[in-house]
């Protein structure tokens, strides 16, 4: 049965912004699959539904099979509190992909393109102009966000198009008093989200071998419920735990915190709030678009009663204007001063900082920038 799907934020389709509710992506069958191969202890599951396998070649629907390895983290910060399971699946990457495309060229066209030098109601004063290529729906804005919190920085200039579903993904479960307090996802590099997997799996390799992936950056978030209501008219065996979309400014900073650093929910000014159903997927734009996982107020300690979700993301490819221009990630050369890696620890430790104040946003500009002069190996 094809998903079915309820569009969350309109009026920004013009510039390749948008988020939606997919119903239906995932079965029953294939939410148990992926708990039974995560939350099971990253045992095989056994043979994987054949909807997940069909599509996939012979080398991938073995891989399905089995995950591999496992690594679990429990986070008790204030601002984050849930466990999290991280894993790799190139075939499971490519089944989501094949799902996903389709709708997510309905939002965004072939992709986004970044323009120098242009006058633009994107990012006023910016200099930088910025257009979906193909999708160009004005209707009005379901939601007032800050066009320059929207628009994509300097060294995004060129044609981006969508490629390829992260094959790092996350499992994360969310029990009673389990929240994610409001955050932006950042547009990372994939070569860094690889170095991450073979960081805590020194025997993970990626099915495919192209080079081209690691410049590519991801533009969306995607998250797959794999537990929650059966449909609107079902209740779940827990309370709480929406995603909320927030309406955000760069004026005014909005964390929704008070001077001290507290958080204060009545602060919070929501758009869009998806309650968990299971198999539902919610795909949003990462860049200025603040969002959170609410508090789970009631849930039981079982796989089902409580909130499980599948986080990836959709990477994006450069061509064009800016494909080989020098970036952050791509330095005119090795050599750096010794002011030059003594700034990058200093701003690798800032953006540590960062995180644990829950501004992921800065914190990855921080590390992009570190990385470009320490290199994933290269720091002292």
């Amino acid at each position: 049965m094809e998903p079915q799907r309820e569009e969350l934020l309109v009026g920004y389709e013009h510039l390749g912004v948008s988020a939606f509710l997919l119903r239906g992506l995932f079965s029953e069958a294939e939410c148990d699959f992926v708990l039974d191969s995560t939350l099971g202890g990253a045992a095989p599951a056994g043979e994987a539904p054949d909807t997940l396998r069909s599509g996939l070649s012979d080398a991938q629907q073995r891989q399905l099979r089995d995950f591999g390895p496992v690594k679990r983290t429990v986070k008790r910060e204030e601002h984050n509190r849930k466990e999290r399971l991280l894993f790799g699946s190139d075939a499971l990457a490519e089944a989501l992909w094949q799902r996903l495309a389709p709708f997510l060229r309905d939002s965004v066209g072939d992709g986004v393109a970044v323009f120098p030098d242009r006058d633009t109601e994107c990012a006023p004063g910016s200099g930088l102009a910025q257009t979906s290529i193909g999708a160009c729906d004005r209707r009005a804005p379901s939601a007032r966000l800050e066009l320059g919190d929207l628009a994509l920085p300097a060294d995004f200039v060129g044609e981006w198009r969508p490629h390829f579903c992260n094959p790092k993904f996350e499992v994360m479960a969310y029990p009673e008093g389990g929240c994610f307090r409001p955050h932006v996802d950042a547009n990372l590099l994939y070569r860094e989200r690889l170095q991450e997997l073979s960081d805590e799996f020194p025997d993970f390799q990626e099915e495919h071998h192209d080079v081209e992936r690691l410049t590519c950056r991801s533009f969306y978030t995607i998250v797959v419920y794999l537990t929650g209501r059966n449909d609107e008219e079902d209740t779940q065996a827990f309370t709480g735990g929406e995603t909320n979309l927030l309406a955000n400014s760069s004026a005014e900073k909005l964390m929704y915190t008070n001077e001290a650093g507290e958080f204060e929910a009545g602060r919070k000014r929501i758009f869009a709030s998806v309650v968990p159903e299971r198999g539902a997927a919610l795909v949003f734009y990462q860049k200025g678009l603040l969002h959170e996982g609410a508090d789970i107020a009631r849930a039981v300690p079982t796989r089902s009663g409580q909130k499980v979700i599948l986080r990836s993301d959709v990477f994006f490819r450069r061509t064009g204007d800016g494909e080989g221009r020098r970036g952050p990630e791509q330095p005119t050369t090795g050599v750096f001063s010794d002011g030059d890696r003594a700034a990058a620890e200093r701003w690798l430790a800032e953006s540590e900082d960062y995180e644990v104040m829950g501004d992921y946003e800065t914190a990855a500009e921080l590390y992009e920038k570190a990385m470009a002069v320490l290199g994933p190996c290269g720091r002292s």
